[in-house]
């Protein structure tokens, strides 16, 4: 056997570690490039997210828990961000902060262990659709460099949103658990609303839409299981006995008082594009790839084996269209 040989045959072997490496280094290689800038933080909203982690500090080092205002804004005054603004997931750099660990650094900590765990539930996602590792790590790779999830990070700031895309993902595990296993593990729809609702506010919002929506699709079907009903009361005891700290202190004070967020500040006409910039990049974050769902929709081709796959395939590309062109 040839050396040529010998190492196919180990790289054949070893495909999966292989690729592993590579997806990780792609990954680190292009955030990395963009992340550091002169060895500073820019975002549009970094100044509010680390600012909300060095409240959660203060808060806990002044022994508030769970932290409900931040003492250290507004000359001592605190404020009240946390009744209205999910922060569980701000903990974790909060108590680095408390450790001695520099803000930024935290802050980078922080992003890099979103991105690991949006690698991860994505990597879980694409495996529930073909059992081949490597088309995991594909997918996996993609989304994480995926243009959307740049913008969140290196752009915007939008930490509350780019932590919501982990429990986004998990909402799509948990509807396919629904639709395609017999609702065997009701809790992961759980698990995915508390994760929205602990980190963004209004993707728990539109969260809880886009589920009502497919339900909707599947009614003929779901309805007419008594399972149906009992697992979801049971996801959404779940949910409500965890999240109620959270969501009914935010109903509450939203009802209770008049805030900015209380009276449009914006309208869409003020904001709106022509259907033509959709597809060009005129709008941050969308572009041609908008087309790409629909050109690989036209490979897939229906036959009896796969007529439920092509079902659930189309119910999707028609809700997230809608949900693509709302939202542009």
């Amino acid at each position: 056997m040839t050396k040529k040989e010998k190492l196919f045959n180990w790289a054949v072997k070893h495909i999966f570690s292989i690729a592993l490496t590579i997806s990780i280094i792609i990954i680190l290689l292009s955030t990395l490039t963009i992340f550091i800038r002169n060895g500073n933080i820019y975002a549009d909203d970094i100044v509010f997210h680390t600012n909300r982690i060095l409240g959660i500090a203060e808060g806990l080092k002044g022994g508030q828990f769970p932290v409900k205002y931040y003492p250290n804004w507004y000359n001592g005054a605190g404020y009240f961000s946390p009744l209205f603004y999910g922060e569980l997931f701000l903990y974790f750099p909060a108590i680095l902060v408390l450790i001695g660990v520099p803000i930024k650094v935290s802050y980078y900590i922080f992003i890099f262990t979103i991105l690991f765990a949006i690698y991860i539930s994505f990597y879980f996602l694409v495996k529930k659709f073909t059992q081949n590792k490597i088309w995991c790590i594909i997918g996996s790779t993609i989304f994480v460099l995926s243009q959307y999830i740049f913008l969140d990070i290196f752009y915007r700031g939008a930490i509350g949103e780019i932590t919501a895309i982990i429990f986004i993902i998990w909402l799509f595990i948990g509807i396919y658990n629904l639709l395609k296993e017999n609702y065997s593990k009701p809790y992961i729809l759980s698990i995915a609303m508390l994760g929205l609702l602990f980190s963004h506010m209004i993707s728990l919002i539109f969260g809880v839409i886009f589920l009502i929506v497919v339900v909707l699709f599947n009614a003929k079907t779901l309805f007419k299981q008594k399972s149906f009903w009992i697992k979801s009361l049971i996801a959404f005891s779940i949910f409500i006995t965890i999240g109620a700290y959270q969501l009914f202190s935010f109903i509450e004070m939203y009802f209770s008082g008049t805030y900015v967020i209380s009276h449009p500040w914006a309208k869409p006409s003020s904001y709106a594009h022509d259907f033509y910039d959709m597809f060009f990049d005129n709008i941050f974050g969308i572009g041609f790839v908008a087309l790409i769902p629909f050109i690989l929709r036209l490979f897939v081709r229906k036959t009896l084996e796969n007529e439920k796959e092509v079902k659930t395939i189309n119910m999707f590309l028609i809700i997230s269209s809608v949900f693509l062109f709302l939202s542009s």
